[in-house]
């Protein structure tokens, strides 16, 4: 395996494990909220409050939580979890980006006879392959 597919690889494996634990971490927000709030809130209501602490957005509390203590803490806890793994989604996307860019750098190479320009190739630099040639 080359090194772009092995960290390519390793970064979508990344990138698929973050994805599933944000969903986790939306699921249990979504339930907490649920318990915490009773019945009185939908969950609609309940993803929403989820969404807007993971993503700092700090909108409003939809679910009242001034009489729950154990609310804020929950809170505390779901928001602590949904931004490191928002920061760490958003990085291992950064280093997809990047491994691309990498896999995709080319070096150029001018062929010539006699002071004549014969064409240019281009090699991909990972896999040492001709990209393409231009006559």
């Amino acid at each position: 395996m080359k090194l772009a597919e092995f960290t390519s690889s390793r970064v979508y494996r990344s990138l698929a494990w973050s994805s599933i634990a944000m969903v986790l971490i939306m699921m249990t927000g979504m339930v907490g909220y649920r318990i915490i709030g009773g019945e009185q809130y939908s969950w609609i209501d309940c993803f929403y409050m989820t969404f807007i602490t993971v993503a700092t957005i700090g909108y409003g509390e939809i679910v009242d939580l001034s009489e729950s203590p154990g609310g804020r803490l929950f809170t505390v806890f779901i928001a602590t979890l949904g931004i490191g793994t928002m920061a760490y989604m958003l990085s291992t996307v950064t280093a997809l980006n990047k491994c691309k860019a990498e896999t995709v750098n080319h070096r150029f190479f001018v062929s010539r006879d006699n002071n004549n320009w014969l064409g240019i190739l281009a090699f991909n630099s990972w896999q040492g392959s001709v990209v393409s040639v231009v006559v």
